[in-house]
C-alpha cells in the first residue's frame, strides 16, 4: 500500500525546487541514487546484528 501524495506546503518553493532540478538535469528515475546507496546497503548487510537489538552507547571513562 502506498502513501497518498500530500499537497506541498509552499507551492512557490516547490516550483523553484522543480525548476532548479530541471536546470541541473537531475535524475528523475532514481537510478543514480540507487547506484550511490547500494555499496552502503551491501556493507551494512554484511554486519552482524547487535546482540541486544539496540546499538550500545559508548561511554567515556
Amino acid at each position: 500500500m502506498t502513501k497518498p501524495k500530500t499537497k506541498a506546503d509552499d507551492t512557490e518553493q516547490s516550483r523553484r525546487f522543480l525548476e532548479a532540478a530541471k536546470e541541473l538535469e537531475a535524475d528523475e528515475s532514481g537510478a543514480k541514487f540507487d547506484r550511490a546507496v547500494q555499496p552502503l546497503v551491501l556493507a551494512n548487510a554484511k554486519r552482524p546484528p547487535p546482540e541486544s537489538g539496540v546499538a550500545a552507547k559508548k561511554t567515556k571513562g
